[in-house]
């Protein structure tokens, strides 16, 4: 009876998606004013995958097997892909799943009076339906949620790249101005990104600002001063300006030897100690000599 049961109403789904999806559009224009105003961009093309997903239910409840859920998972993850593509925000496009419940029950009990089914064929077909209602709706949410994390780690690696901008001074010497938390992840970017940029720069020297860094903690440290003697062995020497008590605190508790390294208490001067504030001095004369 079960086999019968599914295929006479799975092949019925299949002859009758077009008219089942055009139900779902008319409930969704006359419940939801934001898809009512959107209707002649998308309604058609709304049917379309609808009567889609209706054929493909009709489909597995006829032929039901083991890749069941993950076929429509999958249809999920396709429409989800292309409402992401339509800039589609997640929580409209799945408010047309309440409608396509209604249309696709509305649809169901009509039949089911029709063909004189019990209440146990209804409660067989409800435990078939519905999963795969729930699988589609899954589907179409891992799509978005993989588009958010995609987008965020994007978006992450633009900032963390920016977050290390090695702005040349003049031949071969440059500064490394650093401004917020560091944490591991930011300490190795930094070592990759400063000695990729170092070598590109063909810098001599290298001014690393901390004056924007109230606190790394030691595992960050460690990368910080790494990072000095990395670039020491590329022929790169590198200054270090604006150390806070709390770096300097932590400095001590790693034995790491301030005096061995070129420090400056603020960026000002250690732009000065490195000849820019002189080169400034020159260019300002050259233009007074040139006005006289």
């Amino acid at each position: 009876m079960k086999t019968n049961l599914f295929h006479t109403l799975g092949n019925s789904l299949i002859h009758n998606a077009a008219g089942i999806a055009e139900e779902v559009v008319r409930l969704r224009v006359e419940k939801d004013s934001r898809y009512k105003r959107n209707i002649s961009n998308s309604g058609s093309e709304s049917a379309h995958f609808l009567k889609e997903f209706i054929q493909l239910i009709g489909e597995k409840l006829d032929s039901p097997s083991e890749d069941t859920g993950v076929d429509v998972t999958n249809w999920g993850k396709d429409i989800g892909e292309m409402a992401i593509r339509h800039s589609s925000e997640l929580d409209y496009a799945l408010a047309g799943t309440v409608y396509l419940r209604l249309a696709i029950w509305s649809f169901v009990e009509e039949f089911a009076s029709q063909e004189q089914y019990s209440p146990a064929d209804i409660f067989q077909i409800a435990k078939t339906i519905d999963p795969m209602l729930d699988q589609a709706v899954y589907g179409f949410s891992q799509a978005y949620v993989r588009n958010h994390e995609s987008a965020y780690a994007r978006f992450k690696s633009s900032v963390e790249e920016w977050s290390i901008p090695v702005v040349p001074l003049f031949d071969g010497i440059a500064i490394l101005p650093l401004i917020g938390d560091v944490d591991t992840n930011r300490a190795q970017l930094l070592m990759e990104q400063t000695t990729q940029r170092a070598l590109e720069l063909k810098l001599s020297k290298l001014i690393l600002d901390l004056s924007g860094v109230s606190f790394v903690d030691t595992m960050v440290a460690q990368h910080i001063f790494r990072l000095v003697d990395v670039l020491a062995l590329l022929g790169v020497e590198v200054m270090v300006t604006g150390i806070s008590p709390a770096i300097a605190q932590t400095c001590v508790q790693l034995n790491i030897k301030l005096e061995q390294l070129e420090t400056s208490s603020s960026l000002q001067l250690g732009l000065k100690a490195s000849g820019y504030g002189w080169i400034q001095n020159v260019e300002q004369q050259n233009k007074e000599k040139a006005k006289k």
